[in-house]
């Protein structure tokens, strides 16, 4: 997908010369003589894929990206992942849903099932993981989440990290999030760096997945405003009516700021 965004126009059949002619095209066919021919077959169900996506179109002989597949190829995600997202932006209903919504939307993608999540695989102790996504999210959101899974572990997994950073930016103490998300001390258990890393990835990949929502959303400037304002607070943990703290020119903790709105130092 990268490669294509590179070119204005291609013919199917030269996909394949594209590949080869670059550096890991190059390795794989020196290890693997018939790497070439495997990739043929590849490009006709790729080519399919991206055209029933609109992340393509053809012009007489020549398929060219479109702006929304530009957008894909040019972010972090993996076209797969980038697949997947589109789909679930078409089904969503974007004047009825709140931009934090899509801290739980992202957690199907690969990349944020790839992050470490502590989740207690015996039993079913976790399986209220997903009442408690329901409860922050919606019934919608959390069906969403059961997409392309693999395991109930994973489901359970995605439900958990989405219900952390609900609690995050909504400014929840984190003793109360290790407490409320931790099944044992020994299985299961969320600590603040579990807490932050779930926060920072899901902030980078949402951040890379801004200019596809943004190709998908383009009259919707609002949903697009708010989900500026939702990765600044994956960043720093906070509530959107402490943001104004974050003009103060003094350096201050999440506790710090958390403190002085419940002191009404603001509102």
């Amino acid at each position: 997908l990268r490669l294509l965004s590179q070119v204005r126009g291609v013919r199917e059949d030269e996909i394949p010369g594209l590949l080869v002619n670059t550096f890991g095209g190059y390795s794989a066919s020196r290890a693997n003589p018939q790497w070439i021919s495997g990739v043929e077959r590849d490009i006709a169900a790729l080519v399919v894929r991206l055209l029933g996506a609109g992340l393509a179109e053809r012009e007489g002989e020549l398929m060219h990206l479109t702006l929304l597949g530009r957008a894909c190829g040019s972010s972090s995600l993996s076209l797969e992942s980038s697949l997947r997202l589109v789909e679930l932006m078409r089904g969503l209903d974007v004047v009825g849903t709140p931009p934090f919504h899509l801290l739980a939307l992202v957690q199907v993608l690969d990349e944020m099932d790839g992050v470490y999540t502590p989740v207690m695989k015996r039993g079913q102790s976790e399986s209220k993981r997903a009442a408690e996504a329901t409860q922050r999210f919606g019934h919608a959101r959390v069906r969403a989440l059961q997409a392309y899974c693999r395991e109930s572990t994973d489901f359970w997994a995605r439900c958990k990290r989405a219900a952390v950073l609900h609690d995050w930016i909504e400014g929840d103490p984190v003793e109360m999030i290790e407490a409320r998300y931790s099944t044992t001390p020994f299985a299961g258990a969320i600590g603040y760096g579990n807490i932050v890393g779930i926060a920072d990835a899901t902030r980078y990949h949402l951040r890379s997945a801004h200019r596809i929502i943004a190709t998908l959303l383009p009259d919707q400037p609002d949903f697009l405003l708010g989900l500026d304002q939702i990765l600044l607070r994956l960043e720093v943990g906070l509530p959107t009516p402490l943001l104004p703290l974050m003009q103060i020119p003094v350096a201050l903790t999440r506790g710090q700021h958390l403190a002085l709105g419940a002191a009404g130092e603001i509102g």
